[in-house]
């Protein structure tokens, strides 16, 4: 029941993105990123359902639009907030005692 709601999910994400990719006001890394929501919703139905080539290709999917998206300009809030968060962690250059 769950890898069928899963499935009509990700089917649903990706003909919303293959019909956005002809609107012109909806961005590329938009349209990207449906199409990464798609392919992760079909592979987690692949991987319920114990079809394991399927999610390999799922997966693949996943990849090559989650990659486009990222490179983008989709991931520019996350990788600020990455970032931000990494700094708090930087070590701090501290030199040893020397004998006088």
């Amino acid at each position: 029941m769950l890898a069928t709601i899963l499935s009509s999910l990700g089917t649903g994400f990706i003909v919303i993105a293959a019909v956005s990719s002809f609107v012109p006001r909806i961005s590329k890394t938009a349209t990207n990123g449906l199409y990464t929501l798609g392919y992760l919703h079909g592979g987690l139905s692949a991987v319920l359902e114990g079809d394991t080539f399927w999610a390999c290709m799922w997966a693949v999917g996943v990849a090559y639009f989650g990659h486009a998206w990222w490179h983008g300009g989709g991931g520019d809030g996350t990788r600020h907030r990455l970032k931000k968060w990494g700094r708090r962690f930087q070590g701090v250059r501290r030199t040893a005692p020397s004998p006088s």
